[in-house]
């Protein structure tokens, strides 16, 4: 069923351009331990990071794939808003702040055994201006911002997806970085966050693994430096505490 703050029910699957997409995917299964469902997807809880042969030079996130209840409804109130919306594929596929949003409905759900990466925590989208991404994003999908954890905190900036959310941001942790990534390829992801069990213990077996791990134990924010992920910024995010 939608949810009352956006049109977004979970992440189904993200997208990520790289050179060798059998080799990022073997890769990821060797540093993080999550199966790999074919020869170019990982698991991430019940959804999947797939791996595709770059095209022109461009690597990185390229889409990110969202679940909704009805993609005709979806689209029509996107063309009414006058965003730009195409068909790739026999799937719907829109642009908001560089970000190729594919538009899929309820299906395709996977369990696999011992997946490393519980679930998509957030999605971070690098803008140039976050009031006027906010206010594209609203436009064009319709969202109010959802209680986040047990203290129900309200982000404007967070686009809902579920539980999760994109995160839209100009600045970040890091406002010089997230400049000099718009600047070198435009608006669009610049990280993924996955919610992983045991934080600690998770970045110490990246580590042993071969993978570089920024930050320390008693840091908010954890991440995997993206020379060992094939590109991809990745940041290892703690659940919500007494989340069933």
């Amino acid at each position: 069923m939608t949810s009352p703050h956006s049109p977004f029910n979970r992440f189904h699957h993200v997208v990520v351009a790289v050179a060798d997409p059998r080799a990022a995917a073997a890769d990821w299964s060797r540093l993080f331990g999550t199966p790999v469902l074919t020869d170019d997807r990982v698991a991430v809880g019940d959804a999947w990071i797939e791996f595709i042969a770059a095209s022109g030079g461009r690597t990185g996130v390229v889409r990110v794939a969202v679940e909704v209840d009805k993609v005709s409804a979806v689209v029509h109130h996107a063309v009414d808003a006058g965003a730009r919306v195409r068909a790739d594929a026999g799937r719907f596929v829109l642009e908001l702040s560089g970000v190729e949003l594919e538009l899929c409905e309820r299906g395709e759900l996977i369990e696999p055994p011992g997946a490393a990466f519980t679930r998509f925590h957030h999605v971070v989208v690098a803008v140039a201006d976050d009031d006027a991404a906010i206010q594209e994003w609203d436009h064009v999908v319709g969202f109010r911002p959802a209680p986040e954890g047990p203290a129900g905190v309200l982000v404007a900036h967070h686009v809902p997806v579920g539980e999760a959310w994109f995160g839209l941001t100009s600045s970040g942790t890091d406002a010089g970085a997230i400049t000099a990534f718009i600047e070198r390829r435009g608006q669009g992801v610049y990280a993924l966050a996955l919610v992983v069990n045991d934080r600690d213990g998770f970045a110490e077996s990246v580590r042993v693994a071969g993978g570089r791990v920024l930050g320390e134990a008693a840091d908010q924010q954890r991440f995997v430096h993206p020379a060992a992920t094939h590109g991809v910024l990745l940041e290892l995010a703690l659940e919500w505490p007494d989340r069933r």
